[in-house]
């Protein structure tokens, strides 16, 4: 009885947070079919998790310009989603792997980091023109990493950073489910986890 009463509280609490599932597509090299049923089974949580009853779907491999938004998948859609969206179509695929660019994506596209400044160029800097990043409304949201957990140990130390400085801002962002699709361990992967930091390791 008191397990029941605890989901129904679980649910409620995070039944208004946006929910985004993230693919690592390294890991996605060898297991594009296994991977294409994993998301199937993920959406109807996003359906329960998301207000607008769908979930935002990117990629990311080990570069800044591998983060992708792909789209959003609904139930309707999911079947067989990886194959047709994401194969091959993809930045970065094939790529290796790194956290600390998708994060701050995370936190851009949630509205807890300024996006980065994508206009102005030569003409602005000559003129000196300067304009204040674009900041999203702020959103607390439920992420879904899946990932071979492998990390660039050129990274490790970015990517504390990028949670550390989160933290210290007080940003009541996001809350991270890592589910590993190889036998490879993401803890051991990450190194230290900054002290505080809202990540749950499958």
């Amino acid at each position: 009885m008191a397990r029941k009463a605890y989901t129904q509280q679980v649910r409620l609490l995070v039944g208004c947070l946006p929910s985004i599932a993230k693919f690592d597509v390294c890991a996605l090299k060898g297991g594009t079919a296994t991977t294409s049923k994993l998301i199937a089974r993920l959406v109807p949580y996003g359906m329960v998790l998301d207000p607008d009853g769908k979930m935002d779907v990117f990629t990311f491999s080990n570069e800044r310009g591998s983060v992708h938004h792909v789209g959003t998948v609904t139930p309707e859609d999911s079947e067989d989603y990886v194959l047709r969206k994401v194969v091959g179509r993809v930045p970065g695929w094939k790529g290796g792997t790194t956290y600390s660019y998708v994060l701050e994506h995370n936190l851009q596209h949630f509205g807890w980091l300024p996006a980065e400044e994508n206009f102005g160029g030569l003409l602005s800097r000559f003129f000196g023109v300067q304009r204040d990043s674009p900041v999203a409304d702020q959103k607390r949201s439920v992420v879904v990493f899946v990932t071979d957990g492998e990390n660039d140990p050129a990274d490790h130390a970015r990517m504390i950073s990028v949670l550390e400085t989160s933290e210290r801002r007080g940003d009541k962002s996001t809350f991270y489910l890592w589910v590993p699709v190889s036998m490879t361990s993401i803890s051991s992967s990450f190194g230290p986890s900054p002290r505080g930091s809202r990540t749950l390791a499958s």
